[in-house]
């Protein structure tokens, strides 16, 4: 990982496992308690752009998780589309579901502390 957390911070991988491959991550945008923008390159797979948007609800946070790419007009690709969405809204859910237990007992851990 390298860069600054106001933008520029990058991660890359790489793995053997097909469903991993290899690819980076980078913050293009940052505003402070409500948004993170992200470009993601995933070599001959393309490009991509998610964004974390942040909100205050009901005394806690709302998150919402958006995946933006272009898969082409074609038929092949725009089926191609369809099995990504599935694919990268499985791993949204997932990764929302992950953060809110992080962040959930984090909270508790630092409620117990006080």
């Amino acid at each position: 990982m390298h860069g600054s957390l106001t933008g520029g911070t990058a991660i890359r991988w790489s793995s053997e496992n097909p469903n991993v491959g290899s690819g980076s991550q980078k913050i293009i945008a940052s505003k402070p308690h409500s948004l993170v923008r992200t470009e993601m390159d995933f070599g001959k797979q393309g490009t991509a752009e998610a964004e974390f948007r942040l909100r205050p609800q009901n005394g806690g946070t709302q998150v919402t998780w958006q995946f933006r790419t272009s898969m082409g007009s074609g038929p092949v690709a725009r089926w191609m589309g369809l099995l990504v969405k599935r694919m990268v809204g499985d791993s949204c859910q997932q990764g929302l579901e992950k953060l809110k237990k992080v962040a959930e007992s984090t909270e508790q851990e630092s409620n117990n502390q006080n």
